[in-house]
């Protein structure tokens, strides 16, 4: 596939995304944190919703590229969410307890017959449209990441964002070129040639990146 129209499909998937997962490879060091904190930011400016996932601790060096709070450490993480469909009642209040660590809901009034099978659950985790990968030659490189989001990422698009030849092309795009010196002057003239905004906190991560890479 051409460049342009790679870039444009690409572009297509970002636009259309609800939400978006940045997740730099821990393999990749400060380098792949430094290009997915710029992406994170790029993406940010597009008024995405998007998060940048990176379990442990941060590379030294870059505990302000991104705050703390918008950086997701615990991919183990799920919610629980509990549909009711009470179309059709006559529900005036809506009341919760807790006692002993059970979860009491309340709606009412109801009819006697009311049909319980109109009640659903469901265990949600980090569910995206779209996944940037960074610095990961394969998707086992994301460890723990990986054996957690296994079914995520089956669910959504990847886009593999690299700079080694030994990269396996796991991506339903993949954005490879060793002839990059690192992976963040990859992510930087990619996020360019998107036509995306570099704002200052992108800048700083690309930056960073680019001179602290090990090459």
């Amino acid at each position: 596939m051409q460049k342009d129209a790679k870039n444009k499909l690409i572009l297509e998937l970002i636009r259309d995304a609800e939400s978006i997962a940045v997740i730099p490879s821990k393999v990749g060091g400060l380098d792949a944190f430094c290009a997915g904190a710029g992406l994170f930011h790029v993406l940010k400016k597009l008024e995405k919703k998007v998060q940048l996932i990176y379990p442990g601790r941060t590379p030294d060096g870059c505990d302000d590229l991104v705050q703390k709070d918008e950086i997701t450490q615990n991919v183990k993480r799920r919610d629980l969410v509990v549909a009711i469909d009470y179309s059709g009642t006559e529900v005036e209040k809506v009341q919760y307890s807790t006692e002993e660590s059970v979860f009491y809901l309340r709606l009412g009034p109801i009819p006697r017959d009311f049909d319980v099978n109109r009640v659903r659950s469901d265990v949600q985790g980090h569910k995206n449209d779209l996944y940037l990968i960074v610095g990961a030659q394969v998707p086992e490189d994301l460890g723990q990441t990986y054996s957690e989001m296994e079914k995520e990422f089956l669910t959504g698009k990847v886009i593999n964002i690299d700079n080694t030849e030994r990269n396996t092309r796991f991506g339903h795009f993949n954005i490879v070129d060793p002839l990059k010196s690192c992976i963040s002057l990859l992510a930087l003239h990619t996020a360019i040639e998107w036509e995306c905004v570099i704002g200052i906190e992108a800048a700083k991560a690309f930056l960073l990146g680019i001179t602290k890479a090990k090459v």
